[in-house]
C-alpha cells in the first residue's frame, strides 16, 4: 500500500495530513521496518540532580531527523503508557520535569527515586520514513538518613552499653556505618573496648572518657565523607555516685585484759600523678613507722611502772579527743569581663558594593558595559555591547579605569593594539571584552570601554566590577579558665567582606554549637556568652564568618579558643584505726595523724590499702612482743603493781558515722600484798 507518492502534485495541506497520519501510526503501532537501531546510553544521577539520557542515531546521506519521542519502558524495551516527551513544537509535556536538549536527548530535572528505570527512544527519519528505537536504564543514587537509638543513656561505671544504627535504604550498595563521637570519628579498632561496631556499637568498661554525644554516619559509593548521611545524636552519661572515705581497722587481743591504742588518722588530699610507686612506698613506710612508735610508747610506760614503789596506784583515765580535718577551699578566680564586641561599621566604599550601569553617549554612539562580579582570585569578565550604524565597522577598542561618573583615570589599561595591556593580568577576549585574571580586592571599581568606528565616530560606556571577598575572623581570648557555675565570654568581631551582611556561626569541637537556649547562651552574635559553666562546656571554640558569596564550608573559620574549668584539689581522707588489747592494765598511746598524697582515679587502690594495713599490723605485732617480754620481767619482781588503764578514743577524721570499738571488760587481778624490800 502506498501511503504517499512523492511524484504526485499535492497541495501543502495534503502533505500535512499525511505527516499527522504517519506520526500516529508510528506512535501507536510502530509500523515502520526496524532496519536500524538507536543506541541509548545508560545514565546515572544523584537524588535532586538533573539526569541526561543521551542517544546515538546515524542519519544516511540526504536524511533528516523528522520525529523523536521518549517513553518509559520495562527491562525488555516494551513501552509503558503514553509518550513522556516529543520534539513536536508546541506539544504539551506530561511532566514539567521532562525536557529535550538541542539534539533530542532526554533531560529529567531534579530526579526522584521513582525516576529510576528504563527509557525508550523512538526516532523517524525522512524522506524514507526509516524508524528505529533503543532503550537503556537510568539509575538514581540516593541514601536515606540513618536513625540512632536510644537518644539518651545512663550507665553505671564499668558496665557495658550499646547504641544501635540500622543500615538505611540507598543505592548504591554496600552501605557502611561509621561511628562518630563528639563530632570526631571513633576509633573502634580496640575490640575489647568495642566488641561490636557495625550496626550496633557495644562499649564495654564504661568510664568518664566514654561520656559524650554519639552518632552514626551512613555512606555508600555515591555519598561518602562529608556527603555521608549523619544520624541523630545519642548522649551517653555515667551515673555519678559519691565515693565514701576508706577506713581500715584491726583488733588484736593477746590476754584477757584491755589496752587501747588510739586511732591513727591520715588525711589524704586528692592528687593526680602518673605512677603509684611513690605513694605505695610512702604509705607502707608510714604504717611501719606507726607500729614502731607504738612499741616505743609502751616500752616507756612500762619502764615508768617498773621503777615505781610497791604500792597499788590507780591511774585516772584520760580521755583525749583529737580530730584533724583538712579542708581545701577552692580558689575563686574572678576573671576580667570581656567587653562586648562593638557593632561593625557596615559602611563600605561604593566601589565594593554598588551595582550600577551607567551609559555615557560620546558623539554619535553609546557603549553598554555589563556589571560584573568575581570572587577573590577568580577571573573577571567585563562584557560590552555596541551597535554600529549601517556600513560602519569597529576599528579600535580601549579600556580604562574610571570613577563613578565615567571619567577616565589615567591611561588606558589595554587596547586592541596591545593584547596584554599595562598589567599582565589584563587581556581581551575575541570580541574585545575585558578579562582580569586572579582578581584582587583593589581591582574592584569602575571600568570604561571606548570604541572607535570606521566613520570616525567614538562612544563610551562604563560599569562596575564587584570583587567578593571575606577576611578571616579573629577570636579572643585563645585560652580561658573559668570557675564552675560562672559566666564567661568569647568575642569574634565581624571581619571585612563583600557582600554584606556578614553573619557569625559558633563552632565547638568541630560541630555547630546550638545556641537556641538563651538562658545558657544569653549572647551569640559577635559575642558568645556562656552562663553556668560546667564540664560539658569545656572544649575548643571557633567562630565562622559567612556572607552570600562565602557560606557553609566556604565560610572563614577563626583561630581556636580553649575553655577549661578550674579544678582545685578536693580533700579525701583515709582513716586507719586499730584496737589493741594486751595485758592486765589499760595503756594509752597518743594519737598521731599525718597527711599523705592519695592517687586519683586510675590508682591501684586495693594494693595501696592492703600494703598500708599490712605495715601497720607489723607495727602492732612488734609492740605486742615487747609488751609481753616486759610483762614477764615485771612479774618477776616481788611487788604488786596495779595497772593504770588509759583509754583514748579517736574518732575517724572523715567517716560519716564514727566506729565504736567495744573493749573487753577489764578483769582486775587480785595480788597478795607483800612487804616491800
Amino acid at each position: 500500500m502506498t501511503l504517499y507518492n512523492p511524484e504526485a502534485k499535492h497541495c501543502g495541506n495534503h502533505r500535512k495530513i499525511y505527516l499527522v497520519c504517519l506520526i500516529n501510526l508510528f506512535l501507536h503501532f510502530g509500523v515502520f521496518a526496524q532496519s536500524r537501531s538507536v543506541t541509548v546510553d545508560p545514565a546515572r544521577a544523584k537524588l535532586g540532580e538533573n539526569a541526561l539520557m543521551t542517544y546515538t542515531f546515524t542519519l544516511k546521506p540526504g536524511e533528516d531527523l523528522d520525529f523523536l519521542v521518549w517513553f518509559k519502558s520495562d527491562a525488555d524495551g516494551v513501552k509503558q503508557g503514553d509518550p513522556i516527551v516529543t520534539n513536536i513544537s508546541g506539544n504539551p509535556q506530561p511532566n514539567g520535569r521532562y525536557g529535550l536538549s538541542d539534539n533530542g536527548s532526554l533531560i529529567i530535572s531534579r530526579v526522584e527515586v521513582e525516576d529510576s528505570g528504563y527509557y525508550l527512544c523512538r526516532v523517524i527519519a525522512t524522506p524514507n520514513s526509516d524508524a528505529a528505537e533503543g532503550f537503556s536504564n537510568l539509575t538514581v543514587y540516593y541514601l536515606e538518613t540513618p536513625i540512632l537509638a536510644p537518644k539518651e543513656k545512663y550507665v553505671n561505671r564499668n558496665k557495658t552499653t550499646t547504641f544501635t544504627c540500622p543500615l538505611p535504604n540507598g543505592d548504591r550498595t554496600p552501605i557502611t556505618n561509621t561511628w562518630i563521637k563528639d563530632c570526631g570519628v571513633l576509633d573502634v579498632f580496640d575490640i575489647e573496648k568495642y566488641p561490636q561496631s557495625d550496626t550496633i556499637l557495644e562499649i564495654s568498661g564504661v568510664n568518664e572518657m566514654d561520656e559524650g554525644d554519639y552518632q552514626c554516619q551512613a555512606e555508600n559509593a555515591a555519598y561518602n565523607g562529608s556527603e555521608g548521611k549523619l544520624s541523630n545524636k545519642g548522649t551517653l552519661s555515667l551515673f555519678s555516685l559519691t565515693s565514701p572515705s576508706t577506713s581500715i581497722a584491726s583488733s588484736f587481743t593477746i590476754v584477757p585484759s584491755s589496752t587501747s591504742v588510739s586511732s591513727n588518722a591520715a588525711t589524704v588530699p586528692l592528687q593526680c600523678s602518673g605512677s603509684d610507686a611513690g605513694l605505695l612506698v610512702g604509705m607502707t613506710f608510714l604504717g611501719f613507722f606507726f607500729g614502731i612508735l607504738l612499741s616505743l610508747s609502751i616500752f616507756f610506760v612500762l619502764g615508768k611502772m617498773r621503777n615505781s614503789k610497791a604500792q597499788v596506784s590507780e591511774a585516772t583515765s584520760r580521755d583525749e579527743k583529737h580530730s584533724s580535718v583538712i579542708e581545701a577551699s577552692s580558689r575563686d578566680y574572678e576573671l576580667p569581663t570581656v567587653s562586648e564586641a562593638t557593632s561593625r561599621d557596615e559602611k563600605h566604599s561604593s566601589a565594593y558594593t554598588a551595582y550600577k550601569v551607567l551609559g555615557a553617549l560620546a558623539q554619535s554612539r553609546s557603549v553598554i558595559v555589563d556589571p560584573a562580579t568575581a570572587k577573590l582570585s577568580e577571573n573577571a569578565l567585563m562584557t560590552y555591547t555596541i551597535t554600529p550604524a549601517p556600513g560602519e565597522d569597529l576599528t579600535f577598542l580601549a579600556w580604562f579605569k574610571s570613577d563613578a561618573n565615567g571619567v577616565t583615570q589615567g591611561d588606558n589599561i589595554i587596547h586592541t593594539g596591545n593584547a596584554y595591556g599595562n598589567n599582565g593580568r589584563y587581556s581581551l577576549s575575541d570580541n574585545g571584552s575585558l578579562i582580569i585574571s586572579n582578581v584582587v580586592v583593589e581591582d574592584a571599581g569602575y571600568y570604561l570601554c571606548r570604541a572607535f568606528t570606521s566613520d570616525g565616530n567614538t562612544a563610551d560606556g562604563f560599569s562596575n566590577l564587584t570583587v567578593y571577598y571575606l577576611e578571616t575572623p579573629m577570636l579572643s581570648p585563645t585560652e580561658r579558665y573559668v570557675n564552675r557555675n560562672k559566666t564567661t565570654t568569647f568575642t569574634c568581631p565581624f571581619p571585612d567582606g563583600v557582600p554584606t551582611p556578614i553573619t557569625i556561626t559558633w563552632i565547638k569541637t568541630g560541630c555547630v554549637l546550638d545556641v537556641s537556649d538563651t538562658e545558657k547562651y544569653p549572647q551569640s552574635d559577635t559575642t558568645l556568652k556562656i552562663s553556668r559553666v560546667n564540664e560539658m562546656d569545656e572544649g575548643d571554640y571557633r567562630c565562622r564568618a559567612e556572607n552570600a558569596a562565602y557560606s557553609g564550608s566556604e565560610g572563614k573559620l577563626s583561630n581556636k579558643g580553649t575553655m577549661s574549668l578550674f579544678r582545685p584539689t578536693s580533700p579525701s581522707t583515709t582513716s586507719i584505726a586499730s584496737s589493741f588489747s594486751i595485758g592486765p592494765s589499760l595503756t594509752s598511746v597518743a594519737s598521731i595523724s599525718t597527711t599523705v598524697p592519695q592517687k586519683c582515679s586510675g590508682s591501684n587502690t586495693n594494693l595501696l590499702v592492703g600494703s598500708t594495713f599490712l605495715s601497720f599490723l607489723l607495727g602492732i605485732l612488734l609492740s605486742s612482743f615487747i609488751f609481753v617480754v616486759l610483762g614477764k620481767m615485771r612479774n618477776s619482781k616481788p611487788q604488786v603493781t596495779k595497772a593504770i588503764s588509759r583509754h583514748y578514743e579517736e574518732p575517724a577524721v572523715t567517716e560519716a558515722t564514727p566506729r565504736h570499738y567495744e573493749q573487753p571488760a577489764v578483769r582486775k587481778m587480785e595480788y597478795n600484798k607483800i612487804s616491800s624490800y
